[in-house]
């Protein structure tokens, strides 16, 4: 079953994808949203997988480079020709990429198992990069956070108004969607209140 498993892996066309389901990949956990620049985990057997999508080829080798220097310790080795770049032992770390996509397995055993489902799960849907959120302002005064139906919505500053929900008495700074397929688009909403420069965060 593994080697059937990884030859699929290995012929997975490379380049550009949409991503990984963020729910319905067996084994994972609930998915922890994290940042833009640090992408989506998930908790599996003794261990945890992270994810991360770019926009293009360039972001995710900077992903993998900032992934190499966090896991320096380790002293990844390059690994089987099993992606674009792997590196780990295949036990406890495995370290790749493919395409625009990097995934990161760090288990006590399995690590391999791990990385060749989750590489597996790799989709290509012709569906376009989540849109950013913006900031709008109701007639009581309050702000609120829009978004197109996003996986997950969060939020850097600001204070939330006691009733919940997405509505602010001081807006964020910064907001953060994601979509199912684990790629995110942020948005930095500067001041809104400022009439010299405001911003909406339309414009990431």
């Amino acid at each position: 079953m593994m080697n059937a498993l990884l030859l699929s892996v290995v012929g997975h066309a490379s380049g550009h994808h949409t991503g990984i389901p963020t729910t319905g990949v067996e084994g994972l956990g609930p998915p922890l949203f994290q940042t833009e620049q640090t992408g989506w985990s998930a908790q599996v057997e003794d261990g945890i997988v992270r994810v991360y999508v770019g926009r293009d080829l360039e972001a995710t080798q900077d992903w993998m480079a900032r992934m190499q220097s966090r896991l320096i310790r380790f002293d990844p080795q390059p690994y089987m020709e099993m992606a674009d770049e792997a590196y780990g032992d295949g036990e406890t770390l495995l370290l790749l990429r493919d395409g625009n996509v990097g995934i990161v397995v760090h288990t006590k055993a399995n690590a391999l198992h791990w990385a060749t489902l989750v590489q597996s799960a790799i989709v290509d849907e012709p569906e376009p990069w989540p849109e950013p959120c913006h900031l709008e302002q109701d007639e009581l005064g309050w702000w609120r956070l829009v978004a197109d139906t996003p996986a997950q919505l969060s939020y850097i500053g600001g204070i939330r108004h006691p009733d919940g929900g997405l509505v602010f008495v001081v807006p964020p700074t910064s907001a953060i969607v994601w979509d199912h397929w684990g790629r995110s688009t942020r948005s930095d909403f500067g001041d809104p209140t400022d009439p010299v420069n405001p911003s909406d965060g339309r414009h990431p």
